[in-house]
């Protein structure tokens, strides 16, 4: 929501100085080199959120962090696992629902992030030590 707010005042900006500087002027008056560049950067922010925002690119990323999530686990199925990617994995999902559910950041994450699930230790620490 931040972002929005922010987007929308440089917008504003854009169309202030925009009226303000003509054909002659516009690489010559600083105003006009930076509406010039807050025009460009609404154009590419507008263009990224409705990018991540698009049902194709959820269901690639939701199929990208299942597979990253059966990797692990059939890793530590199979005694190959590595300690710090069940960490950076699940710190990563908890991260990414915590700014999907926060007002002003959830701009930036797809709803797909709602259906990763984080990897549980408990069971594959008690399995693991039944089979020792």
């Amino acid at each position: 929501m931040i972002i929005f707010l922010i987007v929308l005042g440089i917008a504003v900006f854009s169309f202030v100085a925009w009226k303000k500087c003509s054909a002659s002027s516009l690489f010559s008056e600083p105003l006009c080199v930076l509406w010039l560049v807050a025009s460009v950067w609404v154009v590419i922010l507008a263009i990224s959120i409705g990018i991540v925002h698009s049902p194709r690119y959820q269901e690639k990323n939701l199929h990208e962090w299942q597979l990253k999530r059966e990797s692990i686990v059939w890793q530590m199925e199979n005694d190959l696992y590595v300690g710090g990617i069940l960490d950076e994995y699940n710190t990563s999902v908890y991260a990414k629902q915590y700014l999907y559910k926060n007002p002003w950041t959830s701009w930036f994450h797809g709803e797909y992030v709602m259906e990763l699930e984080l990897i549980d230790t408990g069971e594959f620490s008690q399995t693991h030590k039944k089979g020792e």
